[in-house]
């Protein structure tokens, strides 16, 4: 097994790009054993002017799945080559379109032999492997088509983040924290009043000796997200600060801590949680009701920011 092998599927792009160019490079010689002048990167354009008679670049990029630059620089390589030739559009004379000129139309006879004995090889390369691999390499283009790459590596780095995140609850220890976290993004977002003031610094008494909870999401061995709820009834309580700190947003940090906020105030018994944000909040405004929070009050302040007043129902 050589070194881009052993790298397993991390180097999937790198392998099949190898292949690629392994396929091409014996198309190529084949072409020139065949004494004909024939690119193999010119089989896509080539086959599909053979089909539409005439198309433009911007056509022929969308249908070949390449981009504008990647089909002009090819076609005018086809062009010098004199096998295509540009043509004025019949339905809007200002466009050119693609065309097979006569010699290209000779050279596809010409290619007509030549791709049967390509076709047979491939098959033949596909029944020494034990596989289909028609079939595999169409499954794995309907696979990235739905399920794109960038969006399933991000997936993955979110659930990586979740497992390293952890959630627990609220000691004295951990109360430099808990009023770093509130006190930074409270005083820069809307300023701290003196009755949040008094919460922050007496945690104890304003929230868990009424019946409440705190918790801390610690990342990487440092704490950097709180969440706190008030009971409000005996089945009804008050989601009143979660936050994250600037440096650790954007992980889904505060996504999980709300997740486990909310399942903490069920098994506290709670059949309701509120909650107040503003619209300087989207991001979080966002969150919640993607947690299935909805708006049961919208007011204008002072400052003319909008205070949105939230619920959400258990059930």
């Amino acid at each position: 097994m050589d070194y881009i092998s052993s790298l397993g599927i991390l180097a999937l792009g790198h392998r099949l790009k190898i292949i690629s160019d392994n396929i091409l490079e014996d198309t190529s010689q084949f072409y020139k054993d065949s004494k004909i002048k024939f690119r193999s990167n010119w089989f896509p354009l080539f086959t599909l002017l053979l089909k539409e008679e005439s198309i433009s670049v911007g056509k022929a990029a969308i249908l070949l799945n390449q981009s504008h630059v990647f089909i002009s620089q090819t076609s005018k390589q086809m062009i010098q080559s004199g096998l295509l030739k540009k043509v004025k559009s019949k339905k809007d004379s200002r466009i050119s379109n693609l065309k097979l000129s006569e010699e290209g139309l000779e050279v596809a006879r010409q290619l007509t032999p030549v791709w049967q004995d390509i076709h047979s090889g491939l098959l033949d390369i596909s029944g020494f492997s034990g596989i289909d691999l028609e079939q595999v390499i169409s499954q794995l283009e309907i696979t990235l088509k739905d399920n794109d790459l960038l969006s399933q590596i991000q997936i993955s780095k979110e659930r990586r983040i979740s497992e390293e995140i952890e959630v627990f609850e609220y000691n004295r220890s951990y109360h430099s924290d808990f009023y770093k976290i509130s006190h930074l993004w409270m005083s820069k977002l809307f300023g701290v009043s003196p009755q949040e003031q008094k919460l922050l610094e007496n945690p104890k008494k304003y929230v868990l000796d009424l019946g409440g909870k705190i918790l801390l999401a610690r990342y990487k061995n440092e704490i950097v997200a709180s969440s706190s709820i008030v009971r409000l009834s005996y089945n009804r309580y008050q989601l009143t600060k979660i936050g994250v700190l600037e440096d650790f947003r954007g992980l889904k940090i505060g996504k999980k801590l709300l997740a486990k906020t909310i399942e903490k105030c069920k098994h506290l018994g709670a059949k309701s949680i509120y909650l107040q944000t503003s619209q300087k909040c989207p991001v979080a405004t966002s969150m919640f009701r993607n947690f299935g929070f909805t708006t049961i009050k919208q007011t204008l302040s002072d400052d003319q920011d909008y205070e949105i007043s939230l619920e959400l129902d258990i059930k």
